[in-house]
């Protein structure tokens, strides 16, 4: 059994050769901020479409990239979004609002 001196030097070793495991680590792993999921409704806020809109573009292709972890839930990260805005989506600035009328003519009162 070692003694109280021995054990005591035995754990600073133990604790200065962790110490530099996790320093060595950290400094080759560099830290991946945390990107939140949104769901389609908050996807739909942050672009400024309707979440049936981007479920029709689930559907028919072209819209912004997403992830079905389950078979109801969809999730969108919000690099992603930004990527679909930038590269294919109509939004280029905030002055551009999607269309509210879908297309439709209005009716004129004669």
């Amino acid at each position: 059994m070692p003694t109280a001196t021995a054990q005591a030097d035995l754990d600073a070793i133990i604790k200065r050769v962790a110490d530099l495991v996790i320093a060595k680590i950290s400094a080759s792993t560099p830290a991946t901020p945390y990107e939140p999921w949104k769901s389609t409704r908050d996807a739909a806020a942050y672009t400024g479409y309707s979440p049936v809109y981007l479920e029709n573009l689930r559907h028919r292709g072209g819209g912004p990239k997403y992830y079905k972890p389950t078979e109801n839930v969809i999730r969108y990260k919000t690099s992603d979004l930004d990527d679909w805005i930038m590269r294919d989506g109509k939004q280029r600035s905030t002055a551009d609002t999607p269309p509210t009328n879908r297309g439709r003519k209005r009716k004129v009162a004669a």
